[in-house]
C-alpha cells in the first residue's frame, strides 16, 4: 500500500477517534449530571478542563489565583490567550498575543464605567474608548502618553 495513503487513513481514524472519545466524555456527562433519587441536576466543581489529544488542558471554567471566576483559553503552549473574568471590580474580557500581553481588553467595572482598550507591544495602551457619564476616546503614544483624546 501507499503510505501516503495509509497516513490519510490513519488521520481519519485518529480524528473519528476524538470525536468518538467527544461524545462519549458528553454522554458520561449527560449521564452524571442526570437526576437520580432527588439530586438536583447540577454538575458542581471547582472547575472543568478542556484537553487536546495530548492532555494539555486548552480552555478552563474556573477560578484563578485571587478567587475570580473565569473561562480561560489557552494555546497549545499552555498560555492564557483569552479570558472572560468577573470578580468584586469588574467583568472582563481580554485577548493577549503569543508573549502574554494584552493586545484587547473590554471591560464593565463596578462604579459603572465601562469601555474598550488596543494595547501595543508591552502592554501599553495605544486606543481607549471608555464610557461612564460621558463617552471618550483616547490615543497614546508608544511611551503612553496621550496624543489625542475626544472630547478635549
Amino acid at each position: 500500500m501507499d503510505p501516503r495513503h495509509l497516513e490519510a487513513r490513519l488521520d481519519r481514524l485518529e480524528r473519528r477517534n476524538r470525536t468518538l472519545t467527544l461524545l462519549l466524555a458528553a454522554a458520561g456527562l449527560a449521564l452524571a449530571t442526570t437526576s437520580f433519587g432527588g439530586q438536583d441536576d447540577v454538575l458542581r466543581a471547582r472547575g472543568v478542563e478542556l484537553v487536546d489529544a495530548e492532555g494539555r488542558a486548552r480552555a478552563e471554567l474556573a477560578l484563578d489565583a485571587d478567587g475570580s471566576a473565569g473561562l480561560f483559553v489557552r494555546d497549545a503552549e499552555g498560555r492564557v490567550r483569552a479570558s472572560v473574568t468577573h470578580d468584586d471590580e469588574a467583568t472582563a474580557l481580554f485577548l493577549r498575543d503569543t508573549k502574554g500581553q494584552v493586545r484587547l481588553g473590554a471591560a464593565q467595572f463596578a462604579h459603572g464605567g465601562g469601555g474598550y482598550a488596543l494595547h501595543g507591544p508591552g502592554g501599553s495602551p495605544t486606543t481607549v474608548l471608555y464610557q461612564k457619564e460621558a463617552g471618550s476616546l483616547t490615543f497614546f503614544d508608544a511611551d503612553g502618553v496621550i496624543v489625542e483624546r475626544f472630547p478635549e
